[in-house]
């Protein structure tokens, strides 16, 4: 996955030398270290967020990596059974011209949810 997230960006960087592409990567990276009993776990996910632009089209996509998925209210007798999990989260194709708009991709990237209840984001119930 590294290999072909740094081939990625090294081809945008050569188009966008030569053509009139522009481009938006956003990354959050964290990582989580807990202690629980005598057992201790290391958690981290990785949010990627890309979106290419080039005249009227635009794409974009995000993508969640979690090795494994962090549950704070996860009890010690199961902290050991979690999954790794890695998916597309959102994504888009959308085309825009003077006469003619066109979108397409997930719930929440073509609609949305505003302005304000985008930013929000429960920790408890992991849900945005």
């Amino acid at each position: 996955m590294k290999i072909l997230i740094s081939i990625l960006v090294l081809l945008l960087i050569i188009v966008s030398i030569y053509a009139e592409i522009s481009y938006s990567i956003l990354n959050e990276f964290q990582f989580i270290s807990r202690d629980i009993g005598d057992d201790y776990k290391s958690y981290f996910f990785d949010k990627l967020q890309l979106q290419l632009f080039y005249k009227n089209l635009s794409v974009g996509a995000k993508y969640d990596f979690l090795k494994p998925k962090y549950d704070r209210f996860l009890s010690v007798e199961i902290a050991g059974n979690e999954t790794d999990e890695n998916y597309f989260d959102e994504y888009f194709l959308q085309f825009e011209s003077d006469h003619f708009f066109f979108k397409a991709g997930t719930y929440d990237a073509v609609i949305g949810s505003g302005m304000v209840l985008h930013n929000y984001y429960d920790v408890d119930f992991e849900d945005d």
